[in-house]
């Protein structure tokens, strides 16, 4: 309750989702606008707008020139008190001779509090032993004596927890505390149910406009325009693969390799638009491996993909910064059919080997048996031998802002080429990339399908390794043409 200085207008009635009672006056400005959407992410309405009164009596503040009325003070309540506020409304002369311009404005209460006292019925309990002689009813008492054990574990375990907290807190150790709090709270509120922002920054309550909203970003974020000079493609060496390495990358898979590849699949992952998940595949056995197989096969030799297996559910994941309410602070993450991983993942099999011999050495992304902590223990040391020596030391440090998305899939098949990839794999990859489209999923409601153009595709196991050859062309050519010479460092054999 208060002086909000603002204005929260007639016209916003129908698309506040209830916040905004029929009962306003005034035109909206900025400060209503921003009330409005803080009542909306608090679950909170504006109780002024939703009694019927005179016009001296919606008013609260006059304008010293215009001495005209208007609604800026207001009484919010949650949501769910709305049948206990009766009325509202201001009062005239009620401030006289307090030196002020707003009216007194007052609410009638009627709280709906119920404390319902239940009897408990005291029962003789009696036991019929004669239907522990049921082998079905013996086995429901085993398990249920099963759960019982768990349930005082599972009390155990949070008595611990506790222990551990407070234990934290006596040694002043917030830090421990915290992050035992954190685990148990786990992800924290859904943001199925948020309301989002249009480009123009107003807040949508409908579901479905929220659904156009997320399509039509994503829509915009995964087609980038790209362009590319024409002298730089040419610029890309022609690839130099030996017969035996186009033998091996061309041949049709094998039952063999179908069998790997499915067994090389995550459990426990959200399947695509078909809803088949990876365990079921498995579990189907030899059987379904030869019906992949085939199915596969016919890919390979026809050149004609699956259509389901280049569509994709997008789902949005929040970034845990920014606000719940714009987009920019969303990443999405794409549901693919697992059939279609399959196909990709033994694609990834024959390539990943030569990858990592074509790569610079200095490339630890997405490499097996290398991490951050590689580049960092490198980092720190050319840092502390530049000091050691005096000797001046610059560094550069780039963020890719939508960097898959950015990727011109032209450039990238010309790079692939030149990175050793045969023309029939280029041409399996492509298959996957051409008449790519997907659609976004809110709780159960699925948008229309678009297409995506450019970019390398978010939750495709190929992508990773695409991206980095890309880039890998892009930092040799930098560092070739900028005549980058780097950091080098030599060492004695006594030095360790």
């Amino acid at each position: 309750m208060g002086d909000f200085n603002a204005r929260v207008g007639v016209e916003q009635t129908n698309t506040t989702g209830g916040t905004v009672g029929n009962h306003s006056i005034d035109k909206q400005n900025q400060n209503g606008r921003q009330l409005i959407d803080f009542c909306l992410f608090n679950s909170f309405i504006i109780t002024n707008t939703f009694f019927p009164h005179k016009a001296v009596h919606q008013g609260t503040w006059s304008h010293s020139t215009t001495k005209q009325w208007h609604m800026l003070d207001y009484i919010l309540v949650n949501r769910k008190f709305r049948s206990s506020v009766q009325d509202v409304r201001a009062h005239r002369g009620a401030t006289d001779g307090i030196g002020t311009y707003h009216r007194l404005l007052r609410a009638k209460i009627r709280l709906h509090l119920k404390c319902r006292r239940k009897t408990e019925k005291k029962y003789w309990l009696r036991l019929d032993h004669s239907k522990l002689t049921d082998n079905c009813l013996v086995s429901a008492f085993q398990i249920d004596l099963a759960n019982e054990n768990k349930d005082i574990r599972q009390h155990e375990y949070w008595e611990e927890l506790s222990i551990d907290i407070e234990n934290a807190v006596k040694v002043h150790d917030p830090t421990t505390a915290f992050q035992i709090i954190r685990r148990l709270r786990g992800n924290g509120q859904s943001i199925n149910h948020i309301p989002v922002q249009d480009k123009n920054g107003l807040t949508l309550t409908n579901s479905k406009d929220q659904l156009n909203r997320w399509k039509e970003y994503f829509d915009e974020m995964l087609n980038v325009d790209t362009t590319i000079n024409e002298q730089v493609l040419q610029q890309i060496p022609s690839p130099t693969v030996d017969d035996e390495e186009l033998s091996r990358q061309d041949a049709v898979p094998t039952l063999d390799e179908v069998v790997k590849a499915i067994g090389q699949i995550k459990n426990k992952k959200a399947p695509g638009k078909d809803d088949v998940p990876a365990e079921l595949l498995k579990a189907g056995g030899h059987y379904i491996a030869e019906w992949l197989h085939e199915s596969i096969r016919d890919v390979w030799e026809q050149e004609v993909m699956v259509k389901e297996w280049t569509e994709a559910i997008i789902i949005r994941l929040y970034k845990n910064k920014g606000d719940k309410r714009i987009c920019d602070d969303y990443r999405g993450i794409s549901l693919l059919d697992v059939a279609g991983k399959i196909f990709a993942r033994i694609i990834l099999n024959r390539i990943q080997a030569l990858r990592d011999r074509k790569l610079m050495e200095e490339q630890a992304g997405f490499r097996s048996r290398r991490s951050t902590m590689d580049q960092i223990f490198i980092l720190k040391m050319v840092m502390e031998r530049s000091r050691e020596f005096n000797q001046p030391l610059h560094m550069c440090f780039i963020d890719l802002k939508k960097a898959y998305d950015s990727v011109n899939r032209k450039t990238l098949w010309r790079v692939c080429r030149a990175y050793g990839l045969s023309q029939k794999i280029v041409r399996m990859v492509q298959l996957l990339y051409e008449d790519t489209s997907a659609q976004i999923r809110i709780d159960y409601d699925v948008s229309e399908s678009f297409a995506m153009n450019t970019g390398v595709r978010q939750g495709c196991i190929l992508s990773p390794i695409l991206f980095n050859v890309y880039i890998d062309y892009i930092m040799k050519k930098v560092i070739q043409q900028a005549n980058v010479q780097g950091v080098t460092l030599s060492y004695r054999l006594g030095d360790f």
